[in-house]
């Protein structure tokens, strides 16, 4: 794994309102040259938003957005297809991930920006979670790392999506 460049961060966390938590992952996903996307469901406007401008811009970004592969099969998110697809056809690598076998659910919620910022909580990365009552973490530091190598193991085992031509497999 990558380290960020530069001096080692020190540990910071702050536990921010869901408004201000979003808020601080926006302006960050602005200027962020690698960002990796986790989360059960995915179908925020303002981060798709984010991401796409953040794709097309001068200097683009690495974008990975990694989404569990039931919730996905099943539809249970409805704007998820369409807001994956485009981010996908703008340069995004998307991937459909599962948890431990035989059942488990992918179902991490995190956004590690330039392998220095992790924005994590139990809110999915949904405009339904904007409304909701959720603990919110903005941390620097060494979990950073620790957060970022689980989800490169998993992107490792899960499938990227290409919905061209793609075809759900059975759960």
């Amino acid at each position: 794994q990558r380290q960020p460049s530069g001096r080692p961060a020190p540990l910071d966390v702050s536990v921010l309102p869901m408004r201000e938590w979003l808020a601080a992952l926006l302006l960050l996903v602005r200027s962020a040259m690698e960002i990796v996307v986790a989360s059960y469901h995915f179908d925020h406007p303002s981060l798709t938003q984010a991401l796409l401008q953040r794709l097309g811009s001068r200097a683009p970004a690495d974008v990975v957005v990694l989404v569990d592969n039931g919730a996905y099969v099943e539809r249970a998110c409805y704007r998820m297809r369409a807001r994956l697809e485009e981010l996908r056809r703008a340069g995004a690598r998307v991937y459909l991930c599962r948890g431990a076998p035989p059942l488990g659910a992918f179902h991490m919620k995190a956004v590690v920006l330039d392998r220095r910022w992790l924005f994590t909580g139990s809110a999915n990365l949904t405009s339904k979670s904007s409304s909701n009552v959720e603990p919110c973490l903005r941390i620097c530091g060494p979990p950073v790392g620790e957060v970022l190598t689980t989800l490169e193991e998993v992107r490792g085992r899960g499938q990227l999506g290409d919905w061209l031509s793609y075809s759900a497999p059975s759960p």
